[in-house]
């Protein structure tokens, strides 16, 4: 039985064969390690540099210095929150978050003081621009918000928020885990103060890559929380200041990150409006052959073409649990089925306790592969 991934807002799968050569190059030809081998300026130091210079341009960013390497964007948004956020603060944050999210800042309501409030985006993706504003607090340091929901795919107006964002004088940060490498993103253009991502979903790159690029202003405001070698000023005892150095102690994932270089480069040759297309031409034709089989509720409240290649699914007799694991046995689909760690904006669809079981397509899928899934559900419904 051939498996069908149908998974790709956990992680992309496959990966493009440019981003497995690269990969395996690294165990060819990586001598040493950035910032501290003799052989790191003809080398590694110079792929690490180029990658921080594509990822700035990727995201029309100007301080190539400033473009941060974790290990996947939940490190990435703790590193900022735990950083920036100083006690009393309070926190502006979409109501379709996800725990990579919202379980920093509740920590920080307890070690911190910090408090937070829901930002009221309707399930168009749209804000109440009158009741955002009347939240705003003389103490409000922050406003944060996913790009687009892991769970239906709905892409939020966060270009709204930017601008209130700017007009208020407070820092905007962004997860974009669900939408770079599938929307063409511009920092300057949003009003983007710190853009948070993982390499590992649209991306196309490989696991345990990941970082945020943050404005020079709003680094000098965020404390690191990882300290340690860095390969520069090592007779101070104390953590460099200099960027990128500050925030990036110990041994960077030399071989993800030449993945990730060639996931970048993989997907400029491609471009967004073939993806796009592609992805979101799959969707549709899920939707129109699920809309025949009586039992089956796509929770898709605005076009495809307002989403990404994410469709949520439920079921009137048969619970999604069941449906996914039976998927899985007997068709060899894969999905991603539950609350998909976020519990709050399953409550703002109106799918929690229960959630939903998601499908979620990439550059790879094919026709016949939604196809597939569609005589499956239409087969286990009857």
């Amino acid at each position: 039985m051939k498996t069908i991934y149908l998974d790709n807002g956990a992680t992309t799968f496959p990966k493009p064969k440019a981003v497995q050569t690269a990969t395996l190059k690294y165990f060819e030809c990586v001598t040493g390690n950035a910032g501290r081998s003799t052989s790191s300026p003809r080398g590694v130091d110079r792929l690490v540099y180029d990658l921080r210079e594509r990822l700035a341009q990727f995201f029309n960013f100007k301080h190539t210095d400033h473009v941060i390497f974790t290990k996947n964007i939940t490190e990435a948004l703790n590193t900022v929150l735990c950083g920036y956020l100083r006690e009393g603060d309070h926190v502006l944050i979409s109501n379709y978050e996800h725990n990579a999210m919202l379980r920093p800042l509740v920590a920080l309501t307890k070690s911190k003081n910090i408090e937070f409030d829901f930002i009221p985006f309707d399930l168009y993706g749209e804000m109440d621009l009158e009741a955002t504003q009347a939240l705003l607090r003389p103490n409000t340091r922050l406003i944060a918000s996913l790009q687009a929901s892991n769970i239906t795919g709905q892409i939020l107006n966060i270009e709204k928020l930017g601008r209130m964002a700017k007009q208020n004088n407070i820092k905007f940060l962004i997860d974009s885990a669900q939408t770079a490498g599938f929307l063409k993103i511009d920092m300057e253009a949003l009003h983007i103060d710190c853009l948070t991502f993982t390499g590992h979903k649209s991306l196309m790159g490989p696991t345990g890559t990941g970082g945020f690029l943050i404005s020079p202003a709003m680094a000098l405001e965020t404390h690191t929380l990882l300290y340690g070698g860095t390969g520069s000023l090592s007779e101070s005892y104390e953590q460099p200041k200099i960027m990128p150095d500050r925030f990036e102690s110990g041994t960077l994932n030399l071989m993800g990150l030449m993945g990730l270089e060639a996931s970048l480069k993989w997907l400029e040759a491609k471009g967004y409006e073939s993806i796009q297309s592609h992805e979101r031409s799959l969707i549709q034709r899920l939707e129109v052959g699920l809309s025949a089989i009586k039992g089956v509720t796509c929770h898709n409240e605005v076009p495809f073409t307002q989403r990404t290649g994410v469709l949520a699914l439920s079921f009137s007799h048969k619970d999604a649990s069941w449906m996914a694991h039976a998927l899985n046995q007997d068709y060899g689909i894969i999905t991603r089925v539950g609350l998909q760690c976020a519990p709050v904006a399953h409550k703002t669809i109106g799918t929690y306790p229960s959630g939903v079981l998601r499908i979620s397509v990439s550059p790879f899928n094919t026709t016949n592969e939604i196809d597939q899934l569609i005589l499956a559900i239409e087969t286990l419904l009857k």
